[in-house]
């Protein structure tokens, strides 16, 4: 009777202490300030339940299985050391499964930043990228979706698109991330499209959400040569070199490597390819958005989505991590200033080559963004628009800068933030200004500079007929 009591009584402490760390973990998640220490407090939590897990199964087992002599003999310990081990990495590989699982479970039934439809696909290169033809939606956790379509190209379009305008001349190639490509907005009321209505040219929206400066870089060696703009409008903003040093594309789903910058042995700077191959454009989650949640459900997800996905990434991180370990994959560079340096000049010379000018569009934080003058020497004819500014001198007060410029939905009593990371329309108006101004102002200074030039030729002549 005393063994059955001390056995509840043990059981019932485990399970409070496992409880209890699922009440603080979302508090320790909100505390965390960064992506990274999120996922080093949802490791602790999960380290901490294998302990509780394996600190109960020792217990139940205690004298039945081993005991104090264990200790004593040699070979025994060492046996009870072993499966001590095995245990304790099975429970928590599996935990984190689960875990994973779980958030996933949830954020497939619930609303939520995402999107719906097969839209993109893996990428040797790129590590992923649009699929041609491909329409689906963004998702948001309230408001409604909003649609999206790609041309045959895997370029972002209006639904109402046709393909006629393919035969004009490519004035403005863009490339950037989701604020380029116009996330939580229509395709029409994102910038680059309101730059080609502006000027009646046309334009390419090569905008990917997620994407980074060595994506752009790759990009550009791509289609600059192919297509051959007048202008090449590249975004500048400090999370995008962020992304090409931390060899994996943000994510509310799962691991996408990504390639990224790195150095050689001689010192100098390169795109390194991705580090594996990503499964989550492979699972099929639409399949369980609208499917009837329950422990079958849920059961059939962990198998058909969590465990393959998982237990994939789970296996190509270990290998990954042993293999940087040993040397046999390239670090990334860390130098921020060098790696944007090698991007921008780089992209400068393939727009350079291909008789383009350049577009630096400055958007993001206006005082990291006044670095991007220092990417080029200043004869280089690069031109610089300071969206930025101009959207920071349209605001009555800084702080409003939320409320003017998010995407916000009204539920009929009250405005709700819709998207908190993207530009509205409203800012992709005077996003597609600060480029139209940027051109007005070159425009200016080359009539400017034909007039002196004209002038001094008449004056010159002027004297040689005196």
């Amino acid at each position: 009777m005393k063994i059955v009591f001390n056995f509840i009584i043990f059981t019932i402490i485990i399970v409070a202490l496992y409880l209890l760390g699922n009440l603080i973990e979302p508090k320790l998640i909100e505390l965390a300030t960064s992506h990274i220490g999120n996922k080093i407090v949802a490791g602790l939590i999960a380290l901490s339940r294998a302990v509780l897990i394996m600190l109960w199964l020792l217990g139940i087992t205690y004298k039945s299985i081993w005991d104090k002599k264990t200790f004593k003999r040699t070979n025994s310990l060492v046996v009870w050391i072993l499966t001590v081990i095995v245990l304790f990495v099975g429970i928590s590989f599996a935990l984190l499964i689960l875990d994973r699982t779980n958030k996933l479970y949830r954020y497939t039934k619930n609303s939520s930043y995402s999107w719906k439809g097969k839209l993109y696909q893996s990428d040797t290169v790129l590590g992923y990228k649009s699929i041609p033809d491909a329409k689906g939606f963004d998702t948001f956790p309230v408001g409604e979706n909003v649609p999206i379509r790609f041309d045959k190209k895997g370029f972002r379009v209006p639904l109402s698109y046709n393909d006629t305008t393919e035969t004009k001349k490519v004035s403005f190639l863009c490339l950037g991330c989701s604020f380029t490509f116009g996330s939580a907005c229509l395709a029409e009321e994102s910038f680059p499209y309101l730059v080609s209505q502006e000027t009646g040219k046309r334009s390419i929206n090569a905008g990917t959400c997620g994407y980074g400066i060595s994506q752009m870089l790759l990009l550009s060696k791509e289609l600059i040569p192919c297509y051959k703009p007048d202008f090449v409008i590249v975004q500048y903003s400090p999370w995008l070199v962020q992304r090409s040093i931390n060899m994996d594309a943000p994510s509310f789903l799962s691991r996408i490597p990504t390639p990224y910058i790195s150095k050689n042995k001689n010192g100098e700077n390169l795109v390194a390819p991705r580090i594996f191959n990503s499964k989550t454009f492979e699972v099929n989650m639409d399949k369980y958005r609208n499917t009837k949640s329950g422990i079958k459900d849920y059961i059939c997800f962990l198998f058909e989505i969590g465990m393959p996905l998982y237990l994939y990434n789970g296996y190509y991180t270990g290998i990954t991590t042993v293999k940087r370990v040993l040397g046999l994959i390239p670090s990334p560079n860390k130098d921020i200033k060098d790696v944007e340096q090698f991007v921008y000049s780089n992209i400068y010379q393939i727009c350079k080559e291909s008789n383009a000018t350049m577009i630096i569009l400055n958007l993001g934080d206006i005082k990291y963004t006044s670095n991007s003058h220092n990417l080029t020497f200043p004869d280089s004819g690069v031109i610089f628009a300071e969206a930025d500014s101009l959207l920071f001198r349209r605001l009555k007060s800084p702080d409003d800068y939320n409320k003017e410029y998010k995407n916000w939905y009204f539920d009929g009593r009250d405005s709700i933030l819709k998207d908190p990371y993207h530009p509205n329309p409203k800012a992709h108006k005077i996003i597609a200004e600060s480029i139209i101004k940027a051109l007005d102002k070159i425009e200016t200074e080359k009539r400017d500079h034909k007039k002196h030039r004209k002038n001094f030729a008449h004056r010159i002549t002027q004297i040689n007929t005196d």
